[in-house]
């Protein structure tokens, strides 16, 4: 299984691959708005991630630099099968975040999350109630 960032002025050829793990990650967090996060992808000011093996998709995510490129945040991470492809996020994103020059890595995720991610540490909550 790799994965792979798209390069931007391909992003939109490559987005109908990711689109549904995109939008199911989203959808399940809440936080952030599908159509916000395809234009920020197809318009290059976030980077699209494929993870696949054999020609076939398991998973994308989109990341996006924050804070004056110092921290690289994982804005949607979703997959047919974690367990297969979560790895990849310590193994490929974060070299490729600390080459571009960055001192920290940000998930926006649920909770659940912090299982998967031992040594990542749990900074903020959020919380909201519906009106």
């Amino acid at each position: 299984m790799n994965l792979w960032c798209v390069p931007p002025n391909e992003a939109a050829q490559y987005w109908p691959l990711a689109r549904h793990f995109i939008a199911k990650a989203i959808n399940k967090v809440g936080i952030s708005d599908p159509v916000r996060v395809e234009f920020d992808v197809v318009t290059g000011a976030a980077l699209l991630w494929i993870a696949a093996e054999d020609n076939k998709v398991f998973g994308a995510g989109v990341t996006q630099f924050a804070d004056d490129k110092r921290v690289c945040e994982i804005v949607a991470w979703g997959a047919e099968d974690h367990d297969r492809c979560d790895h990849l996020l310590a193994e490929t994103i974060e070299p490729f975040a600390r080459a571009e020059g960055c001192t920290a890595m940000r998930f926006l995720g649920r909770q659940g999350w912090t299982r998967k991610l031992p040594d990542w540490r749990l900074k903020a909550v959020v919380l909201e109630k519906a009106l």
